[in-house]
């Protein structure tokens, strides 16, 4: 027969594994890790009035966007796609690591 406290512990290890936890999140603190320095989290919306290649979810994308002031190349994956009658409305999210 089975305890309440192994019940529990069972209950606590499913949650976890369904939840996408990692089994020792305090793993980084103890073993060490790699700083990357500081970073920034962009998100570009707009539409595509014509491309050089298919877009496709999932895929990294460059692109100079209208309005930059440093005239910049950036980049991002793109996760938003929608058809629209004069083009593509996208969405492109990226990292940039300083």
């Amino acid at each position: 027969m089975t305890s309440r406290s192994e019940y529990a512990l069972l209950a606590l290890r499913t949650q976890a594994l369904w939840s996408g936890a990692s089994p020792a999140p305090l793993r980084p603190r103890q073993e060490g890790f790699k700083d990357i320095g500081y970073y920034i989290a962009e998100g570009y919306e707009g539409i595509v009035h014509e491309t050089r290649t298919e877009i496709k979810i999932g895929a990294r994308y460059f692109f100079q966007p209208r309005m930059c002031m440093l005239q910049w190349r950036h980049s991002g994956l793109v996760n938003y796609v929608n058809k629209l009658p004069n083009g593509w409305q996208i969405r492109l999210e990226g990292l940039w690591i300083g």
